[in-house]
């Protein structure tokens, strides 16, 4: 298991390619595993849990404005709340994402 427990029952859940667990206690989507998650989504209630993760977009936003105050990418992830190896990928998926357009 991961050590991350689901936000919804509180039980522990696997990597979400954890292929050795079944995939109902695998992590899937704001901070539940895969029952859980399907069953909020099913009963129209999966925004109540809001998402741990940032939208890839938001991010480019963010570092471009703390780029141009000349910030280090490292003081940058400090001041996202991220990582610096997080801010990193971010920053490459958006580059290669540009240039595959």
């Amino acid at each position: 298991m991961s050590g991350q427990v689901c936000r919804k029952c509180g039980e522990p859940m696997a990597a979400h390619d954890d292929k050795t667990v079944r995939w109902g206690d695998r992590r899937c989507g704001r901070g539940m595993h895969n029952r859980c998650y399907q069953r909020e989504l099913r009963a129209g209630n999966a925004t109540a849990y809001p998402r741990q993760l940032r939208p890839g977009v938001e991010v480019i936003e963010d570092w471009t404005f703390l780029a141009a105050q000349n910030l280090t990418r490292r003081a940058a992830a400090e001041r996202m709340g991220m990582s610096l190896g997080a801010l990193e990928r971010a920053i490459h998926r958006h580059r290669s994402t540009e240039r595959a357009s």
